[in-house]
């Protein structure tokens, strides 16, 4: 059980950590392209702090997209590319807090290859105490090659 808790964990954080350097890469990449000087960015960024000091942020908040960036990885994400899945997969989990569609995109990934998110996957069915659960969790650990931790 705690290999499995800490396979979650560890997957958990993986994924949070991706987000956020890819949140990190996509704001180098705009202010790469912004041509304005130097002084606008810090008056920008003096304005942004001085509104944000009233609420304390959310973790959820690092994962907000605005309506054309859903759309942008949904369109991406249909096109078969994992990357975008696994970001709305985070998106409607932790931003939304929408389990349904979180587990549908989480899903997608695993069974479109991603290697993180079937180990995940896995270990949730076993772990859930459903017998239905566990058989399938074994029939995927088995179809998706799934080592045991230690194994090779």
């Amino acid at each position: 059980m705690k290999t499995k808790l800490s396979v979650f964990i560890v997957l958990t954080v993986t994924i949070l950590l991706s987000m956020y350097l890819f949140k990190i890469a996509v704001s180098s990449k705009k202010y790469k392209n912004n041509k304005n000087d130097m002084s606008n960015t810090i008056q920008h960024n003096s304005n942004s702090t001085t509104n944000q000091r009233g609420a304390a942020p959310t973790p959820g908040d690092t994962f907000k997209l605005d309506s054309i960036q859903l759309k942008q990885l949904q369109l991406e994400a249909q096109s078969g590319k994992i990357v975008a899945m696994k970001k709305l997969a985070i998106y409607y989990g932790v931003y939304m807090a929408d389990d349904k569609l979180a587990n549908f995109w989480y899903e997608r990934a695993a069974f479109a290859g991603d290697h993180e998110f079937q180990v995940g996957i896995v270990s949730k069915l076993l772990s859930s105490g459903s017998k239905t659960d566990n058989k399938r969790g074994k029939q995927l650990k088995q179809q998706w090659n799934i080592k045991d931790e230690g194994e090779k």
